[in-house]
């Protein structure tokens, strides 16, 4: 079969998304399961509130939704809106975004108050990027920029 150059280009970018994707999904689980680990953890110990205030259940439902319905937007959204841009400002910008959403969800579904939400928030997603970043550095999981 012989390629015309577009169609040697199509290829290449459905290759590449196909490959964005594949790390999409390894980050997205990454990313819900540790920022709800440590959602459940300052829940829990560092601001000691029990399983009659707020159970089990819906606190990790709340991690899980908070940060699943986030991350779409840093990896994709963000990243497409702001092409071209320095990517420094792409992750800040997607970074504020993810902080601010989700402490907003959590002022609402759990009955912590902004003060608490956002300062789970702040460190659930500090702790998510720093890890990946470290991890990258290792050359445990491939660099997505």
């Amino acid at each position: 079969m012989y390629y015309t150059e577009s169609t040697i280009m199509e290829r290449m970018i459905l290759t590449t998304l196909h490959e964005y994707t594949k790390l999409f999904f390894a980050g997205l689980i990454f990313t819900v399961t540790l920022e709800t680990i440590v959602l459940v953890f300052l829940v829990r110990k560092t601001f000691s509130i029990g399983v009659e205030t707020i159970p089990s259940v819906r606190l990790i439902a709340s991690g899980w939704f908070a940060s699943f319905s986030t991350i779409p937007y840093v990896w994709y959204v963000f990243t497409f809106l702001m092409l071209g841009q320095p990517r420094p400002l792409v992750i800040a910008v997607s970074e504020l975004f993810a902080l601010f959403v989700e402490t907003i969800f959590y002022a609402i579904f759990l009955p912590i108050g902004i003060r608490k939400a956002f300062i789970i928030s702040f460190a659930a997603n500090v702790v998510s990027f720093l890890l990946g970043l470290l991890l990258q550095g290792m050359g445990l999981v491939p660099s997505t920029f």
